[in-house]
């Protein structure tokens, strides 16, 4: 199954003795092997169908289009554009990204008056009265070092999966409901952010609002604000969790225990994404409405993927 930015998969491994013992005399040891194969061959297909999804494809150098409000590579590292033909991809599920394009941002502006100066001044304003919890929440979701966006959320589901202790029919549905919009999702989103190319708040910050030496608390990540991926795809895992499991399922996400961080607690698959998306804020780098708008859009698109495919007889 395709991750965020490139080729991977979730291998199950399962012995044949333990297979043999759950199954007892159950299945022949003529059939059993015969379903192995036929996993097998289901495998090979998908993987090599999964080549001609448009991420092997070369394309040109990047170039940014140039103007006030543009995306532009971001101080002190200047990273280069991440992913700017990710959109080239073959979706999973044709349609699911329909009626899903956020509304698109406050125009560019350098007026006080105006909402765009409002959506980059509370930005700052939030990095002036940040509480230990929240930079806590900010790095949490930093997710380097350990996970990208996108396997922080394979992390999670994994733990949602490990309480929920689901029979094997709905685990494997989960699966395939989750890896589905979470890739869908990404693409949704990315075509999303180099089609507006909105600039990150750390540079209106500097420029416009004049605060020079200010900056987020971590390097800004090297693509368009808006809308926001770890939102996007958080809203896409909400939705397919919350249909799953419900609108009030509790737990704990433990990702980083192994670097002494506390762990983070959710009443609701919803509480974890909004709370996701307000870590961008507090991180220093992006706008709420691109955190608002993401989430809607990773939403919509796994709606959409739930409204198309029908994942039981």
């Amino acid at each position: 199954m395709k991750t965020a930015f490139g080729k991977g998969s979730w291998v199950f491994s399962f012995s044949r003795p333990a297979h043999r013992q759950v199954l007892n005399d159950k299945v022949s040891d003529e059939s059993f092997q015969r379903s192995v194969a036929f996993g097998k061959e289901v495998a090979k297909r998908i993987f090599n169908w999964s080549l001609t999804d448009g991420s092997l494809d070369t394309y040109p150098t990047y170039v940014p289009p140039v103007g006030a409000g543009l995306w532009a590579p971001t101080p002190p590292n200047f990273p280069a554009a991440a992913g700017p033909y990710w959109s080239n991809n073959r979706l999973f599920v044709q349609g699911s990204l329909n009626g899903a394009q956020p509304s698109p941002p406050p125009p560019y502006s350098t007026d006080p008056a105006s909402p765009y100066y409002a959506m980059v001044k509370e930005v700052y304003d939030v990095s002036q009265t940040l509480t230990s919890e929240q930079t806590a929440i900010a790095l949490y979701y930093r997710d380097n070092p350990g996970y990208s966006s996108g396997s922080h959320y394979i992390c999670l589901f994994d733990q949602v999966l490990q309480k929920a202790q689901p029979a094997l029919d709905v685990a494997a549905i989960a699966y395939a409901k989750t890896g589905i919009a979470s890739a869908d999702a990404f693409i949704g989103c990315w075509k999303t952010k180099y089609l507006y190319n909105v600039d990150r708040p750390i540079r209106y910050i500097r420029e416009v609002l004049n605060h020079p030496n200010w900056s987020p608390l971590f390097n800004t990540p090297g693509h368009p604000d808006f809308p926001s991926g770890h939102s996007a795809n958080g809203g896409a895992v909400e939705e397919m969790l919350t249909s799953i499991f419900g609108n009030n399922f509790q737990f704990t996400n433990h990702a980083y225990d192994y670097l002494g961080m506390a762990p983070r607690t959710y009443n609701s698959f919803a509480d974890m994404a909004i709370e996701i998306g307000k870590s961008r804020v507090y991180a220093g780098i992006h706008y709420t409405y691109s955190c608002d708008m993401g989430r809607q859009q990773g939403k919509k698109i796994a709606q959409n993927i739930n409204s198309k495919l029908k994942f039981l007889k």
